[in-house]
């Protein structure tokens, strides 16, 4: 009875070594050195829903259906995988994640843990892209986490690494700026697939700190001053926001201070300012409000993450979508920094399809052109900031606190707001806000005269279309004259000519039958000539008007070209 109860038990919860001989069985084709890592049981959405397994190893996710000895599977390398998206079953349950490659599209449902089962996906896609591989520890760290002590292994299989191995004293915590990578602590919770509980608060900001927003990456650099500086230039009411607002022709800007959430532990505040829309049909302006929220796990010299959450009012489907952006700032080294910018299109409910092509057309333009602003005006400050901190290094003096200090202490920043604030009093204090407000006003200059030389343009170009116009309006008129006199000559011909026959009596002799011969070979080398004339006339106002438009397109390109040519070297003096 012992016998019969163990294996109903491994029946219905079978160890990792009964899953990793099923995986090998199942997918024959695969490299020996594969080992099971985790699987999750899903299902495969087809015509129906193909209830069955999913299957992950270090470079492969494999999954295997049957049903009624229907089989379906499906093997997929990880460095094919081209995105991997969170969805919803029926755009209702967030149960779903699809995994696409350059040939197909598979949507995988029914996961008891959806958004653990997709950071440990990404996890694995992330290594095989960086081709880093899994050493023994982190791998059955992984599989006990995963599937519990208790496994149906030994220490002669393989590589195995039993529980108590795997206990390490307490160390100091882990940086930010190392949680790209597969390197698990061991009080982190790894998805298990009989679980359904939600994501815990640490496994979200892990994920945070991790990856972009699914949508597109706007900003990629690496800049010349410390993470600190550059995280106050951005999120502190600074002369470059206000700059750069000016530039982009937003008004009525309102920054609320950072306040800090007791229970989550994360900072936010709210900015609100008016847009200007260039839509003929609809309103010119639009209200928009920005909720920033400053992760808890930010640390201060090390890393900042920002997500912003934007809504705007009084444009057409505001209440279909909302833009979602992410600020990942990190340490490069103690004066270099990286600023990296995502941004995703969140939809309330689903629009049409023709409308939602309108809308994100529409947002994405815009987002990208203002991050393109924004990373061109951060790269000015950069230089400018080079170029005082070079003059003033030379009588720099390092003060014996900072001698002192250990180059590996890390400080946690607890109260980024006040921080913030502080570090932004002692800036306006020492005067540094000069240089901004030198390239506030050449940057007005520069668009005061951009503006002109847009009007000239625009004013060249209506006066050569009315021109144009003119002179094709005269070459048609010419046209239709000829025309209508060619057709009055034929019928007047035409009506002679019948005229004659009918009245003119008929020739009787031979002398009169060559007379009228002679006369009628005579009228037509007369008409011959004359229909010669004409059409040479044609062709000849027909290559006039070809020239003409050859010169009128001339005209209209040279004033064009000409203003191009006067900006260059405005813009090679101004950079």
């Amino acid at each position: 009875a012992a016998g019969v109860s163990n294996r109903c038990l491994e029946v219905l919860s079978p160890t990792y070594k009964q899953r990793n001989e099923d995986f090998r069985k199942l997918f024959k084709k695969l490299p020996d050195t594969e080992r099971l890592i985790v699987d999750y049981s899903c299902a495969l959405q087809r015509d129906i829903l193909l209830q069955g397994r999913l299957y992950l190893s270090e470079n492969w996710l494999c999954f295997y259906s049957n049903i009624f000895r229907w089989e379906t599977t499906i093997t997929i390398l990880l460095k094919d995988v081209t995105s991997l998206t969170k969805e919803k079953t029926a755009k209702l349950i967030p149960n779903a994640i699809q995994i696409s490659t350059e040939h197909e599209k598979n949507f995988f449902t029914s996961f008891g843990a959806r958004d653990r089962s997709y950071m440990m996906i990404f996890r694995l896609w992330q290594n095989a892209l960086m081709d880093k591989t899994l050493s023994p520890k982190e791998l059955w760290h992984i599989v006990h986490q995963c599937y519990g002590t208790e496994l149906g292994l030994t220490s002669e299989d393989d590589d195995y690494v039993s529980p108590t191995s795997l206990q390490s004293p307490p160390t100091v915590p882990h940086s930010l700026g190392n949680l790209s990578s597969l390197d698990i602590t061991n009080d982190e919770e790894l998805p298990t697939d009989p679980s359904n509980s939600s994501d815990t608060q640490e496994e979200s900001e892990v994920e945070s700190f991790c990856t972009d927003l699914s949508g597109r990456l706007h900003i990629n650099t690496v800049v010349r001053m410390s993470v600190d500086k550059l995280y106050d230039l951005l999120f502190s009411d600074t002369h470059f926001i206000q700059h750069l607002f000016s530039q982009r022709h937003f008004t009525d800007l309102s920054v609320h201070e950072w306040q800090q959430d007791s229970s989550s532990g994360n900072s936010s505040r709210v900015l609100s300012y008016t847009i200007a829309i260039n839509n003929p049909l609809g309103p010119k302006t639009a209200p928009v409000v920005d909720t920033q929220t400053l992760h808890k796990s930010s640390t201060w010299g090390e890393c900042y993450v920002v997500d912003s959450e934007v809504i705007t009012s009084g444009i057409p489907y505001q209440d279909y979508f909302y833009t979602v952006h992410r600020y990942c700032l990190t340490s490069v080294n103690k004066h270099k920094s990286r600023l990296r910018v995502s941004s995703d299109i969140c939809y309330r409910k689903q629009p049409w399809s023709l409308v939602k092509a309108l809308i994100e057309k529409n947002t994405w333009s815009g987002i990208e052109e203002y991050y393109r602003h924004m990373e061109m005006e951060v790269c000015k400050l950069e230089t400018l900031l080079q170029s005082e901190v070079s003059v003033m290094s030379t009588g720099e003096v390092p003060s014996a606190d900072s001698a002192k200090t250990p180059p590996g202490l890390r400080r946690r920043k607890r109260n980024c707001p006040r921080r913030a604030g502080e570090r932004e009093r002692e800036r306006d204090g020492a005067g540094g806000g000069g240089g901004e407000r030198g390239n506030r006003g050449i940057g007005d200059e520069r668009e005061r005269r951009a503006a002109g030389k847009s009007v000239d343009i625009a004013i060249l170009k209506s006066l050569c279309s009315s021109f144009s116009l003119v002179v094709l309006v005269a070459l048609n008129m010419m046209l239709f004259y000829k025309l209508w006199a060619l057709e009055r000559a034929a019928h007047t011909l035409e009506t002679w000519h019948s005229y004659s026959l009918t009245d003119s009596p008929l020739p009787q002799t031979a002398g009169e039958w060559a007379q009228v011969l002679q006369l009628q070979r005579q009228f037509h080398q007369a008409q011959m000539n004359k229909w010669q004339q004409i059409l040479q006339s044609s062709v000849t106002l027909l290559d006039q008007m070809k020239q003409s438009l050859e010169k009128l397109h001339r005209g209209m390109i040279t004033p064009e070209v000409q203003q191009e040519s006067e900006s260059e070297p405005e813009t090679l003096t101004d950079q």
